[in-house]
């Protein structure tokens, strides 16, 4: 079933649904034997450890240090695939780059890049170490799985979930705060960050708020596409800056940071309208307009529709 609680079922008898199927879903991917499809594998096991996080930190303020745990768990048992699907991201990332910049001059020089980050992501994925960290983590998401079933949570319904929806808001919130006085790579990853998790928590409750005119969870989806594009921006930067002879010279990653840095601005500007139209509002008016939307899906009722704003449209290219 998609990542999302059913219109009839129990909060906690559906979260620990939803916590199942991601471990499933995550340790089938990493069983995949053939090559070509382990960058893939690798790359969606990623996604649903992000999204267990997401999960896990809803509940948090209800978990404790068991939460806080679990949470630091699944972020190790994530970070050790990374060092697998960095290569294959940083590829994809000259890609979408050759893509939208394709009249740049420094398209030749980009062009060496993506050879030596080919070379560099063929070293990675090969041997013994890969197949030991990926028998790392299935072992790791097995034992969530078994905790899983032993987590204390109180009975009810939107209350279990209040708690954990105004704090990763409000954290939100003082994110974009500090990436508004300083957009740099760090405040704007951390900005990421808060915002994925706003968004797991939305897609948690998307029965509820798929009807609502904001249309929250496509602009926060939107929202994290040029985050995330930002963020593998950064990657390549300081991969580039750490060692110009791998790539091809001073010149030629001189060449290819420039291009880097106009592309960086292109989604920067966006992102931070954005962000700043989706915490609008304080932290209790967030609260109380997801318990609007959840008792009116619950009782089968249509919400009252809110007043969705402009917000800013992706640019997908800056020739």
């Amino acid at each position: 079933m998609p990542y999302r609680l059913a219109q009839d079922e129990g909060v906690v008898q559906g979260l620990r649904r939803i916590a199942s199927e991601e471990i499933d879903s995550a340790i089938a991917h990493l069983r995949k034997e053939d090559e070509a499809a382990r960058d893939k594998g690798i790359h969606e096991a990623r996604k649903s450890i992000k999204k267990l996080r997401g999960l896990v930190r809803i509940l948090m303020p209800g978990l404790g240090e068991a939460g806080s745990r679990e949470n630091l768990r699944l972020r190790n048992t994530g970070r050790a695939l990374s060092n697998l699907r960095d290569a294959a991201a940083l590829i994809e990332t000259v890609e979408t780059l050759s893509e939208q910049h394709s009249a740049d001059p420094a398209m030749e020089q980009l062009s060496v890049v993506r050879s030596a980050l080919r070379r560099r992501l063929e070293q990675t994925v090969r041997g013994e170490d890969c197949r030991t960290i990926i028998g790392g983590a299935v072992a790791s998401l097995k034992e969530v799985k078994r905790r899983m079933n032993r987590w204390q949570l109180a009975e009810g319904e939107f209350s279990v979930l209040a708690p954990g929806i105004e704090r990763t808001y409000r954290r939100g919130r003082k994110a974009l705060r500090k990436a508004e006085e300083n957009p740099g790579a760090e405040t704007l990853h951390t900005l990421r960050r808060r915002a994925k998790d706003h968004w797991y928590h939305v897609r948690l409750l998307e029965g509820a708020w798929k009807r609502d005119a904001g249309n929250r969870e496509k602009r926060l989806e939107e929202l994290q596409e040029w985050l995330g594009d930002d963020h593998n921006l950064t990657v390549l930067q300081e991969a580039l800056e750490s060692d110009p002879a791998s790539f091809g010279g001073k010149r030629c990653v001189t060449a290819v940071l420039d291009l880097i840095s106009r592309a960086r601005r292109d989604v920067r500007e966006p992102a931070l309208q954005s962000a700043a139209e989706l915490y609008s509002g304080t932290p209790k008016q967030h609260l109380r307009k997801s318990a609007e939307c959840w008792e009116n899906w619950r009782a089968g009722a249509k919400p009252a529709k809110a007043s969705s704003g402009s917000h800013a449209k992706r640019r997908t290219s800056a020739a």
